[in-house]
């Protein structure tokens, strides 16, 4: 695979952070009476705190007061989210790319302080040229905006670009921005989901040491 640059997801890519969000998130569901489900979970994930905010109040129908409900659970987040381990061989990639000089990028639906909260724990931070998060952008994932601006921050053609994600709403994001795509599914898959990854990523790998051997 030719490429000239490698663009990241976050969460469930790079740092295990969906477990801490499905507690804070359950934990703001059982402060109105419901719990938030796989099946909420799923349809959620790689979405955005706004947008699942939106899908809960829809779901759940109690009143949308998206900022302050937005704040509750990131306030709740950034405090656990220096303790999410990061996912297996995470530094091994970045490592082994930084050692071949190919420009890096971050682009994450997660707010800015989240990001922040959970790379700047593991010093990783500055591993990345570029970084651009849901803060940083009006239209999150599956809209291409965040992957596009990553790649005009490198430099670097969209279709020059590999990324690197594990949902499916990322996968959009990615194809809709021009780049190939490795998909590296965060949660467990039955065939049909699969099927979904593939319709929508030029690889589909099980761990980023697959995905380091697909990026040669």
């Amino acid at each position: 695979m030719h490429f000239d640059a490698v663009l990241f997801d976050m969460d469930g890519l790079l740092v295990d952070s969906e477990p801490i969000w499905t507690r804070v998130t359950d934990a703001f569901c059982q402060r109105r009476g419901q719990r938030y489900t796989a099946a909420d979970e799923a349809a959620c994930l790689g979405s955005g705190i706004g947008i699942t905010m939106d899908y809960l109040s829809r779901t759940y129908g109690w009143p949308l007061d998206r900022e302050a409900q937005v704040d509750e659970v990131l306030d709740d987040l950034v405090t656990h989210l220096p303790t999410a381990p990061e996912i297996p061989g995470a530094s091994a990639v970045l490592d082994a790319l930084a050692g071949r000089g190919v420009p890096l990028a971050l682009g994450s639906s997660s707010a800015r302080r989240v990001v922040d909260a959970a790379l700047g724990a593991r010093g990783w931070l500055p591993r990345f040229a570029s970084i651009v998060t849901g803060s940083d952008v009006s239209r999150l994932k599956p809209d291409p905006e965040i992957y596009l601006i990553c790649a005009a921050r490198l430099g670097v053609a969209p279709e020059r670009c590999v990324v690197l994600e594990d949902s499916p709403v990322g996968c959009r994001a990615a194809r809709a921005a021009g780049a190939r795509v490795i998909a590296v599914p965060a949660l467990p898959h039955d065939a049909q989901r699969l099927d979904r990854f593939r319709a929508l990523a030029d690889h589909v790998v099980p761990d980023l040491a697959s995905a380091l051997g697909v990026l040669r």
